[in-house]
């Protein structure tokens, strides 16, 4: 109990979801991404041993090249009650702007535009890419 009485308790840092993040350079390390809106100009070229996610990610919006390998997962989560939901935004918004993972690539989005590549490779999924908008398909 003495013991007790001589610490100072600091209080807990807490890691708030940041408005925006925004990627121009060359992305070879996977960040940890906790934002609102994901904005990428740049290329990123990614090995991970799970799809790709970020958190509280509702927008996305790619102008450049993200390649990964396992892949992505382009949705919302983690929810409050748990599990991933559908992001509001997903737009890959140029015709050179391209996304591709090796084995998994999943856009889960209220709106999805696609004016680039989407591809996934040939061991992936069947080579599919899985679209699913509020109906549940494209």
């Amino acid at each position: 109990m003495l013991l007790l009485a001589g610490l100072t308790l600091a209080p807990l840092a807490v890691m708030a979801t940041m408005p925006s993040t925004n990627f121009n350079g060359v992305i070879t390390v996977p960040p940890q991404v906790d934002a609102t809106n994901f904005f990428n100009s740049g290329r990123w070229n990614i090995s991970t041993t799970t799809p790709y996610v970020t958190s509280h990610t509702l927008n996305y919006t790619n102008i450049g090249t993200m390649i990964g390998s396992v892949g992505w997962e382009f949705d919302n989560g983690p929810l409050a009650a748990g599990g991933r939901g559908l992001s509001d935004n997903f737009v890959n918004d140029s015709v050179s702007a391209a996304i591709q993972g090796s084995t998994y690539l999943w856009v889960s989005a209220t709106n999805i535009v696609n004016k680039g590549t989407l591809l996934v490779g040939a061991g992936g999924d069947d080579g599919a890419v899985e679209l699913v908008d509020e109906l549940g398909g494209l």
